[in-house]
């Protein structure tokens, strides 16, 4: 970033040097732009892919006159987020990989139990707010490691929670083991159930499944493998508050904004 910002300095001197200025007699109304260009840390070494769930746009009711309460239930499971390795392969360690997780607020972390949380988001026609859906979204994050620390190569697969940021997956899981699937297999099944496929590149530790655990990505000894995803399960109900009774058909969407990044 230092060289881009002294490279820009100098074009900037250079064109201020040898350019032919416009000029102007008398009163003035006009502005001045400068910019540049910023370039953020390369990430090619980051080893994950991420994917959010296909649109559901099925999700109809019938309402009764002047009704402004709807449940609908989920029939099948909606998927919402995955993240996987890249590559069929554990990964190294390193500082700057592991993943942090974003739903700009509609996730409430403290409702977290057996790994399903309070979602709420507002219901749109168009560009309109119409009321407030709530449900339960649902999430499991998996750990898996190698390492060989003078006792031969070791290492387990653990369901994760994240009780601060940095830690893997924070912002997506519960808080504290208390919060999640605790049961290792059990967090990789509902993975799979909540978004299939996220488990195609994952490679579990040498030493089988272990107990819940809490951690990053970053010892650089160590080799890794890992995922997380997120969902409605099949069986939820989506409950819909409208603002007003509605007098004709309408269509309605609901946004959930996401955002992964990696400390």
């Amino acid at each position: 970033m230092k060289k881009t910002l002294i490279a820009l300095a100098v074009a900037t001197s250079a064109v201020v040097s040898g350019s032919v200025f416009a000029w102007t007699p008398g009163d003035f109304n006009g502005s001045f732009e400068m910019g540049g260009q910023l370039t953020p840390p390369s990430q090619t070494g980051n080893p994950w892919s991420v994917a959010v769930g296909n649109n559901v746009t099925d999700l109809d009711a019938t309402l009764e006159a002047g009704q402004k309460d709807v449940t609908i239930n989920v029939t099948s499971p909606i998927s919402i987020l995955g993240i996987r390795p890249t590559e069929h392969k554990m990964f190294a360690g390193q500082a700057g990989i592991t993943p942090q997780i974003s739903y700009d607020g509609a996730v409430d972390l403290d409702t977290f139990v057996n790994g399903s949380a309070d979602l709420t988001l507002s219901v749109k026609s168009g560009s309109q707010t119409i009321g407030t859906l709530t449900t339960k979204i649902s999430s499991s994050g998996i750990k898996s490691w190698s390492a060989d620390e003078g006792y031969g190569v070791e290492g387990v697969s653990s369901s994760m929670y994240a009780s601060k940021a940095g830690m893997a997956f924070y912002g997506g899981v519960g808080k504290s083991e208390n919060n999640i699937v605790q049961d290792t297999q059990e967090a990789l099944d509902l993975a799979s159930t909540l978004f299939p496929g996220v488990d195609e590149t994952f490679v579990p530790g040498p030493d089988g499944n272990g107990a819940y655990d809490e951690n990053t990505f970053d010892r650089n000894n160590y080799s890794y493998s890992g995922l997380y995803a997120s969902g409605i399960k099949s069986g939820q109900s989506i409950n819909i508050k409208l603002s007003n009774a509605l007098s004709n058909a309408t269509t309605w969407t609901a946004s959930l904004p996401i955002t992964v990044t990696y400390m």
